[in-house]
């Protein structure tokens, strides 16, 4: 593979030669396309020259996707195979060129996309939403996921742009070819790469870019669904017939296992749904397997869901509707003439009734569809521990945070009701583990399904709450007992799995003081999400999983006179713990706030999170803190630490008294 490395560049004086000289380490051929800058560097010719680097110039200012063109042009004519684009504002590390190499290697007709991670740094909230709906997009034009469609970082095969049909110029152009690419035979591929976002320059217009991207996206998606079949480029060999001929049983078993993750079954079921419902009279089964094919989604489910659609409940129900919403009242003269002689006024109803009823259905099967396929995949996980989890999670939570932006707070709330019924009725582990928790609360009542239900909703209300603060719609906060804390000399802040407590993590911080949370290792990056909602208050995680379980750690926080957050009120496996009275029972506590509070002489605060439902707040309650006899270097005695957990155990009660359904507490309990 003959490869160069192409940097497109307008005005980023400071950084285009230092991203060109770090690449030129790495690939021979580095060239400059300058795009008609007004701002370059000093002597930019010589000591582009100097660095061995090609400079093209524009006379004015074309677009990124002209640059990208003419070096595409030119290389071609040079005999290049590839060309690998980095940005010339710094966003991008080119010491990370050799892992574009070393795919091009391996891989022949591909494209290589890089996927920046988002998670290690500041970046603004727009700039995730849009990496997002671009993804989406792209999977609606293509069926192929795509985990960055707005990376600058590339590798490009030559060749096709000059035998495709490419009509943009600017930054929609990355979109265009990436799509068309695909469409005609290559092969995308992902690597990760790091991101820098820190005193960007970006010359991307939000109105007018965003109005080119709208205009290119709704004709890519038309022309993806069309049946019209694109131009290949690349030959892939077709073994469908083959294996149906062969195989019969393993192509059946191909078909069932496609896209069966839990997001993926839940979408097409959806998109079954939705066609059904609709008057394509005849047509229903071609339809939804044509888009099936296109979308690449599992046929079977969505050909599957369509029989609860059948005639003649839904189209009668729909036409109901329709016949409703053109005369104010509902059809009830069922004569010759009303069905037959008037039937093409009843398809007229038949069609508007189902554009109401089509996306509702859609988003209730999506909702149940999603809860069973992902607690029948939790399932296969416990019978099978050492299987890797699948994809599918962040799919759901990214319908709700979508449901959230589009739909709004009681939308979302109404449909987390349905889906967590289906909780309630079937899973039996959760359930299993509340169930001592329910006893103790509700000891009259012999069946603790409804308490059940309640408690898995109003814990899916917490995170939707939370979700929604994500996206800027937070609600009013009311603080109780502010006056106990003392930032200044060192506080132990003891939060329980009650109310809000996730979004709780956000506001126990004070600006201008570290507060240190004690926590295990986020391998996804979750905690951190919740936490870069805080502002401009700091936190520190502490490893619980670390020596001694973080202890240490924290006790050097408070020497410093920091705060340190923990969870109180579950005890983790092999962790020390202490059995006090709660309710009618017992309860199971973690050791180590007490522990820590004796050996730090340090005041423990117990923080609960209450939701007040009218008008919607949160209420923040801080309780008198509990003080324990100082040990000093010595050991703590059992009784100081056992007091200061029954003290904190009469705290959850009075709670618990008041929003029964906010104690997220599963398992330890002793009856």
């Amino acid at each position: 593979m003959k490869t160069a490395c192409i940097i497109p560049h307008y005005n980023h004086p400071k950084t285009v030669l230092s991203v060109a000289e770090r690449a030129k380490q790495y690939l021979d051929t580095v060239w400059i396309v300058d795009d008609g800058s007004n701002a370059e560097p000093e002597n930019f010719e010589e000591r582009a020259a100097a660095l061995g680097v090609r400079l093209i110039r524009h006379n004015r200012n074309q677009g990124k996707g002209a640059a990208l063109r003419t070096a595409a042009a030119e290389l071609e004519k040079a005999g290049f195979d590839y060309m690998i684009v980095i940005d010339a504002d710094g966003q991008h590390n080119p010491d990370e060129l050799p892992r574009f190499t070393a795919l091009l290697e391996e891989n022949n007709d591909c494209v290589i996309v890089g996927c920046r991670d988002f998670d290690s740094v500041e970046v603004p909230g727009s700039s995730r939403f849009g990496r997002k709906f671009s993804n989406f997009w792209y999977w609606l034009e293509t069926g192929v996921r795509c985990g960055d469609t707005q990376s600058g970082f590339r590798a490009y095969p030559v060749k096709p742009f000059s035998q495709l049909q490419l009509h943009c110029v600017r930054y929609n152009f990355e979109i265009e070819i990436l799509v068309k690419l695909v469409w005609a035979g290559y092969k995308l591929l992902e690597v990760p790469i790091s991101v820098t976002y820190e005193k960007r320059i970006t010359h991307f217009h939000p109105w007018k870019d965003n109005f080119r991207l709208s205009l290119l996206h709704s004709y890519l998606v038309t022309r993806h669904l069309l049946p019209i079949p694109h131009r290949k480029l690349v030959r892939q060999e077709d073994k469908h017939y083959r294996e149906i001929l062969r195989h019969p049983l393993q192509f059946i078993k191909k078909l069932l296992n496609e896209d069966a993750t839990p997001g993926g079954l839940a979408l097409s079921a959806a998109v079954g749904t939705f066609l059904a419902v609709l008057p394509l009279i005849g047509v229903h089964m071609l339809v939804i397997l044509y888009l099936c094919i296109k979308l690449r989604l599992n046929k079977v489910m969505a050909l599957a869901i369509q029989n609860l659609f059948m005639p003649p409940l839904s189209p009668f129900l729909c036409i109901q509707l329709g016949y409703f919403l053109r005369h104010g009242h509902w059809w009830t003269d069922f004569s010759m003439k009303t069905c037959i002689y008037e039937m093409h006024h009843r398809v007229l109803e038949w069609l508007l009734g189902s554009l109401v009823l089509a996306p509702l259905w859609a988003v209730l099967i999506y909702g149940i569809v999603y809860a069973l396929a992902a607690l029948f995949q939790r399932k296969k996980e416990e019978s099978a521990p050492n299987l890797s989890a699948k994809r599918g999670n962040w799919i759901g939570i990214g319908f709700f945070k979508v449901l959230l932006f589009c739909g709004g707070y009681r939308l979302s709330l109404f449909c987390a009701w349905i889906v967590t019924w289906f909780y309630a009725v079937f899973d039996r582990t959760a359930h299993k583990a509340a169930l001592p928790y329910l006893t103790l609360r509700f000891p009259q009542d012999g069946t603790k399904k409804k308490h059940f239900h309640r408690l898995i909703y109003e814990l899916a209300k917490g995170l939707i709450i939370s979700y929604r603060s994500g996206l800027g719609r937070k609600i009013p906060i009311r603080e109780e007992g502010r006056e106990f804390l003392q930032e200044d000399r060192g506080q132990i802040l003891v939060l329980a799995h009650f109310g809000c407590w996730q979004s709780a993590m956000t506001l126990l911080g004070t600006p201008g003081h570290t507060a240190n949370i004690m926590a295990r290792p986020d391998k996804n990056g979750n905690l951190d999400k919740f936490l870069a909602l805080g502002g401009d208050r700091q936190f520190r995680v502490i490893s619980t999983e670390g020596f001694a379980g973080g202890i240490l750690d924290a006790a050097d926080a408070l020497e410093r006179q920091e705060t340190v957050i923990i969870m109180g009120d579950r005890a983790v496996d092999g962790a020390p713990a202490i059995t006090v009275p709660f309710l009618s029972g017992e309860l199971e506590l973690p050791l180590s706030p007490w522990q820590l509070a004796a050996r730090c002489g340090k005041p423990v605060i117990p923080v609960l999170v209450f939701l007040q439902k009218k008008p919607l707040q949160l209420i923040l309650r801080y309780s008198k803190p509990i003080v324990l006899p100082s040990a000093g270097d010595r050991k703590p005695k059992t009784e100081d630490l056992k007091t200061g957990a029954i003290a904190y155990a009469k705290i959850l009660e009075h709670a618990v008294q008041e929003q029964p359904y906010a104690f997220f507490r599963f398992g330890n309990e002793k009856n």
